[in-house]
C-alpha cells in the first residue's frame, strides 16, 4: 500500500468515525449521487441564501447544494464550516452571525428530505 492510499485510507476512516461518534447521518457520496445532486444550480438563485452560499461558501468548494444533507443536519454542518473558517482559514470571510442564520434557513428550506 502506498504512502498516498494509506493517507486516504486514513482520513476515510477519520471521517466515518467521527460521523458514527457524533451519531450524523453521512454526507450524500459526491462521487456516487444522481448527477442532480452534484451539479445542480442552487434552488432560488437569485433569493438572498444563495448569494450568501455563493458568496462565502464558495470561497474554498463549489457551492453546496441545500439537498447534500436534510434540514435537520444544515444547522451542524454549517456551524461547523463557520468554526473552520474562524479558526482555521483567514484569508476567508466569514459570515456574520445575521448572514449564517440566512444560509442556514436557505439551505434548510430547500433541503433534502
Amino acid at each position: 500500500m502506498t504512502i498516498l492510499q494509506r493517507t486516504v485510507l486514513a482520513a476515510l476512516l477519520a471521517v466515518l468515525t467521527s460521523a458514527f461518534a457524533q451519531d450524523q447521518a453521512l454526507p450524500l457520496d459526491p462521487f456516487n449521487a444522481a448527477p442532480d445532486a452534484v451539479s445542480k444550480p442552487l434552488p432560488d438563485a437569485r433569493s438572498a441564501g444563495a448569494k450568501l452560499v455563493s458568496t462565502y461558501c464558495a470561497q474554498c468548494h463549489a457551492a453546496p447544494t441545500p439537498i447534500l444533507h436534510t434540514a435537520k443536519e444544515w444547522s451542524s454542518v454549517a456551524q461547523r464550516m463557520h468554526i473552520q473558517m474562524d479558526s482555521r482559514w483567514r484569508s476567508v470571510n466569514t459570515p456574520t452571525e445575521q448572514e449564517m442564520d440566512s444560509i442556514v434557513a436557505y439551505m434548510r428550506k430547500h433541503a433534502r428530505q
